[in-house]
C-alpha cells in the first residue's frame, strides 16, 4: 500500500528541482560562467538524485524512531554548519579562499559529489567529478532500494498515528490556522524543543512571577535561544547588505532583514502563545489576561534586545557603533507584534469570501493576511523607514531622537492592541 505513494513522492520531488536547475543554468549562462548546456548537463545529476535521496532518507527515518531523535538532536549543530558554510562563501566571494576545505566539502558526502560536475564545468577545479558522480548515483540507488524495502515494514500503529498527524494539519490547513498544523507536526514529532532540568531561584513579590516563569522556560528549551539567534543572525547579515545600497532597494532589504529578525524574537514568545491556545490556562492567575501578556513581552523584548546586540558586534569591531544602538532597539516593537500575533484568537475565514468584485478578483484573502500579520507588518514597515532614515542621516541629534521615539510608541500602540484582544478572547470563551 506504501511503496506506489513512496515512488510518487520520489517522483514528484524531482519536479520543483528540475524547475531550479534551469533557473541556476540560466543564471549561470548569462553571468558568462558557463554554456547554457553545459551548465544544464551539469545541474542535473543534483536535480535528479538528490531529492529522491532525501524522500528515501526520510523513509529510513519513519521506519526507525531511534532515528528521529537523532535527528532533532543534531538538528542545531548541522544549521550552525550551514550558516559557517554560507560565512566561508561569503568570505570566498571577497577572495579569501581555502583549497582545503573546499576540498574537504566537495567530498563531505552527497551535496559535494553533486556539486562536483558544476564545479567542472564553471572552469573550477574537481578533477575526480566522474568518480563523485558515481559515487551519488551509487548512493541514490542504494537508499532508494533500502526505502522500497523499509516501506513494507511501517507497523500499522505508526501508519495510524501519522493518519491522525495529516488529518489534524489538513484540519489546520483549511482553517487558515497554521498554529494548529504546527502543533500537530510538534507533537507527532515527540514534543518539540528538548528541555533541560534548569534551575532559577524564584521572585520574591508575586509581580516578577510571570517573567520569572518566561525565564525559566527559556532557560529550560535552549532550542529556541538557538533558533532566535539563527534568525538574528540572518537578519544582521541581511541589514549589512542593505547598508551598503540606497534608494527602495535598502528599504525592501531592511524589511527583509527585519522579517527574520521578527521570526528570531517571536520564537522567544513561545508562553504567550502557549497561553492563548487555550485561555482556560491563565485560570490559576488572580491577574487578568491582559495584564499577563503584556507580562509575557518582557523576557522576549529584552534577550532579543540582548541577542540583537550580540549580533551586532562585528560591526563595532569593524569600526561602526550605530549598529549597537538601532538593531536592540528594534527588539521591543518586534517582541510587542509577536505578543500581538498570539492574541488574535481563531481564524477570521469570514475575511476570505467578502463578495466583493474587483478586476484582481475577490480581496478576501488578502484581507485575511493582513488580519493575520497585522501586527508584524506594521512593525517591520515603520522601523524600515525609521532605520532607512538613520542610515541616510547617521547618528545625529535629531535621528537619535527619532529612532528612539517610533519604536517607542510602536511598541505602546502594538502591546495596547495585545490588551484589546486578550480581552476579547476572554469575553469570546
Amino acid at each position: 500500500m506504501l511503496r506506489p505513494w513512496l515512488w510518487l513522492s520520489a517522483g514528484l520531488a524531482v519536479l520543483p528541482a528540475l524547475l531550479l536547475t534551469a533557473a541556476a543554468a540560466t543564471f549561470l549562462y548569462v553571468t558568462g560562467v558557463a554554456t547554457f548546456g553545459m551548465a544544464l548537463l551539469a545541474l542535473l545529476p543534483a536535480a535528479v538524485c538528490l531529492p529522491p535521496l532525501t524522500v528515501a532518507l526520510a523513509m529510513a527515518v519513519e521506519r526507525r524512531p531511534g532515528w528521529a531523535g537523532c535527528v532533532r538532536r543534531y538538528t542545531p549543530g548541522a544549521v550552525a554548519l550551514l550558516m559557517l558554510l554560507t560565512a566561508q562563501t561569503v568570505l570566498a566571494a571577497r577572495g579569501h579562499r581555502s583549497s582545503v576545505l573546499e576540498w574537504c566539502e566537495l567530498w563531505s558526502g552527497p551535496w559535494g559529489w553533486a556539486a562536483q560536475p558544476v564545479v567542472h564545468a564553471c572552469g573550477g577545479t574537481a578533477p575526480a567529478w566522474p568518480a563523485a558522480l558515481a559515487l551519488l548515483l551509487a548512493a541514490t540507488a542504494a537508499a532508494l532500494a533500502q526505502a522500497h524495502r523499509d516501506g513494507a515494514r511501517l507497523s500499522n500503529a505508526e501508519l495510524r498515528r501519522r493518519a491522525s498527524t495529516v488529518s489534524a494539519v489538513t484540519a489546520g490547513l483549511w482553517t487558515m490556522d497554521p498554529r494548529v498544523a504546527k502543533l500537530a507536526v510538534v507533537r507527532a514529532a515527540g514534543g518539540g524543543t528538548a528541555v533541560r532540568g534548569v534551575r532559577l531561584r524564584p521572585p520574591r513579590g508575586r509581580r516578577a512571577a510571570i517573567v520569572w516563569r518566561d525565564a525559566l522556560a527559556l532557560l529550560r528549551a535552549p532550542g529556541l535561544l538557538g533558533k532566535a539567534l539563527a534568525w538574528l543572525i540572518c537578519a544582521s547579515a541581511t541589514a549589512g547588505a542593505a547598508a551598503a545600497l540606497g534608494g527602495r532597494a535598502r528599504v525592501f532589504l531592511l524589511a527583509v532583514a527585519l522579517l527574520l529578525g521578527y521570526a528570531g524574537v517571536a520564537a522567544l514568545a513561545e508562553t504567550a502563545r502557549l497561553e492563548t491556545d487555550d485561555v482556560r490556562r491563565s485560570a490559576w492567575s488572580p491577574v487578568r489576561l491582559r495584564h499577563l501578556m503584556l507580562q509575557h513581552a518582557v523576557v522576549p523584548a529584552t534577550v532579543g534586545a540582548l541577542l540583537a546586540a550580540l549580533v551586532a558586534v562585528p560591526y563595532a569591531a569593524a569600526g561602526s557603533l550605530w549598529p549597537l544602538l538601532l538593531m536592540p532597539l528594534c527588539a521591543p516593537p518586534l517582541a510587542a507584534a509577536a505578543v500581538s500575533g498570539a492574541c488574535r484568537g481563531p481564524a477570521r475565514t469570514d475575511l476570505l469570501f467578502t463578495g466583493v468584485s474587483t478586476p484582481v478578483g475577490d480581496p478576501g484573502p488578502l484581507l485575511y493576511a493582513f488580519w493575520y500579520m497585522a501586527g508584524p507588518l506594521a512593525a517591520v514597515g515603520s522601523l524600515a523607514f525609521v532605520l532607512d532614515d538613520a542610515l541616510s542621516h547617521g547618528p545625529a541629534p535629531g535621528t537619535a531622537v527619532r529612532v528612539a521615539a517610533v519604536p517607542l510608541a510602536l511598541t505602546a500602540g502594538l502591546l495596547f492592541r495585545a490588551a484589546r484582544s486578550a480581552d476579547r478572547l476572554v469575553r469570546n470563551a
